[in-house]
């Protein structure tokens, strides 16, 4: 089982890497993060625990025995389950590893209609005092009903040193300031000293001081960032792409999250299917070389 997990892991990390590293991230994150282990986690577990089921007559004890079917689909949603939960970490290490860099000397030299997952800027302008804010809330949900989310974002355009304002943004670069409130409290201030607050930080920041720009994930917000950006007077469509600044080394972050997926292997995963093989899952005339042969 472990290995089957290993492989799943392996084969959907290959197909992540060749699509951030060849092509823009248009994709919902969804679709990436959620649906590609799914698929993949789906396909190879099916295979082989039907494979499995044939060579040793298991079943999970908690289960009727002539129940079959229910026995192979509980252990392919043990391993497709836990080979997306690993793949969140393990997602966001191949993106900052591998994902698509675009190095320009100036962003005036942005091509047209491009949206590369990382932009490397040798000189740029942004001035805050172009800034499109808007602030928003939203009810709580499931276990947060009795919140209320509160959201401040904050879009710049990005020019050339060189010809700041004489023609369209190059790029746009985003801010965005979160919290979480009672809804007793927001009915006393409407969230204002919040608002208020992330309007002051932003106005202290240095919003020039970056190593990189990412892209913003595909979304709700990416919307409503892409359509306050329609509305400013230095937008052109052929250049919509809303970046985030970053200043941590790309590399650190790849490898930080690289250890998390490991630890939570090592740490987690392989005592969770250690209980899994020793204390639920049988097998006819079960003994000693069919269980390392299981493993």
């Amino acid at each position: 089982m472990l290995i089957a997990l290993l492989f799943i892991l392996l084969v959907s990390s290959l197909v992540y890497a060749w699509y951030i590293h060849t092509q823009d991230d248009g994709l919902p994150i969804f679709i990436t993060r959620i649906l590609l282990p799914l698929a993949v986690g789906a396909a190879i577990s099916s295979v082989l625990v039907s494979y499995l089921y044939q060579k040793n007559n298991f079943y999970v004890l908690l289960l009727p025995a002539e129940r079959y079917a229910a026995h192979r689909f509980v252990l392919t949603f043990i391993l497709t389950a836990t080979a997306i939960v690993l793949f969140q970490p393990l997602f966001t290490s191949i993106r900052y590893n591998v994902g698509k860099v675009l190095h320009l000397q100036s962003v005036e030299e942005m091509p047209a209609y491009e949206q590369p997952t990382f932009l490397s800027l040798g000189e740029w302008h942004v001035d805050r005092m172009r800034v499109i804010p808007i602030h928003t809330y939203e009810n709580g949900k499931g276990w947060n009903y009795n919140k209320v989310h509160l959201k401040s974002l904050f879009l710049l355009p990005i020019f050339s040193q060189k010809n700041a304002y004489q023609n369209a943004a190059k790029a746009w670069l985003a801010f965005k300031y979160e919290n979480t409130i009672s809804k007793e409290e927001f009915a006393r201030n409407k969230g204002r000293p919040y608002f208020e607050q992330s309007l002051s930080h932003f106005k202290k920041i240095n919003v020039g001081a970056f190593l990189y720009f990412e892209l913003y994930d595909q979304g709700t917000e990416k919307q409503v960032l892409t359509q306050l950006a329609r509305n400013h007077s230095y937008f052109k469509s052929s250049y919509s792409a809303v970046y985030q600044g970053n200043s941590v080394d790309r590399d650190w972050i790849s490898l930080r999250y690289f250890v998390y997926t490991l630890l939570g292997f090592l740490l987690v995963v392989v005592p969770i299917y250690w209980l899994i093989i020793r204390y639920l899952i049988a097998i006819d005339g079960d003994d000693e070389q069919s269980l390392r042969h299981i493993e």
